[in-house]
């Protein structure tokens, strides 16, 4: 073997285990994405611009309403896995375990695959939890208040009003239910469903500033004692608010 081919046959098993590393790292990176997308919005840094990546993950019918990404995302956690392993295992044999880059990203590939068996463990999860109804209201209230703007502007309207895709998180169903003013003393609102059942009936938060919403129509279910929340919201169809 020549000297001058000896530095291109030591760069081959580094290439090899930098590739499958990345490899790996992507496919946890997307099996992430959603725990990532959460924590930033918690945080306060996600860009509102950035918010159609969150998902409600409520029952919509008998089903999550993203089932179909939840099933991708574990998928793509299980190849990432996979990747990874074997990245580990061409790594611990060859040369490449001494280049800084493939290291590094064998390091932040187990980091992702970390993220979102923790987000699973943690004992309240990371996003929306489904059973307590003010945690939920105070994680969604800077988006909530968005979708009151668009009523008030007149942007959103009618029984079935498609929200903006930055919004679709908001709603278990995507969209939402607008009622005009029913007398001098109502005003206009909104029901945000955060359940939904299978044809019919939904329940979830609604802004009422006017007051109560007692009977409110929320897909063909009437709103029946309406707890109060903060500044003109309230919950109905939803677990009891803790004291």
């Amino acid at each position: 073997m020549t000297d001058d081919g000896a530095p291109a046959q030591a760069a081959v098993p580094i290439r090899v285990g930098l590739g499958w590393a990345m490899a790996g790292l992507v496919l946890l990176l997307v099996a992430a994405s959603q725990t990532l997308a959460w924590v930033s919005f918690l945080l306060g840094v996600l860009p509102s611009w950035l918010w159609w990546l969150l998902e409600h993950g409520g029952s919509n019918g008998m089903l999550p309403e993203n089932l179909g990404s939840v099933t991708g995302r574990a998928l793509a956690w299980l190849a990432g896995v996979v990747v990874t392993l074997v990245a580990v295992a061409r790594v611990a044999r060859r040369r490449a375990a001494r280049d800084r880059k493939v290291v590094a990203a064998l390091g932040v590939a187990a980091l992702l695959g970390l993220a979102p068996v923790l987000a699973l463990t943690a004992p309240h999860g990371v996003g929306l939890t489904h059973n307590d109804t003010l945690r939920d209201f105070h994680t969604l209230r800077p988006a909530l208040d968005e979708v009151a703007a668009l009523v008030e502007r007149g942007d959103l309207f009618g029984w079935y009003a498609d929200l903006p895709a930055s919004l679709e998180f908001v709603s278990v169903t995507g969209a939402v239910e607008v009622s005009s003013a029913r007398d001098a003393t109502s005003a206009m609102g909104v029901v945000v469903p955060q359940w939904a059942a299978l044809v019919d009936d939904a329940g979830g938060y609604i802004y009422s500033p006017g007051g109560p919403p007692v009977g409110w129509d929320m897909y063909s279910l009437a709103c029946e004692d309406p707890e109060p929340l903060e500044d003109g919201w309230w919950a109905c169809a939803m677990r009891p608010v803790s004291p």
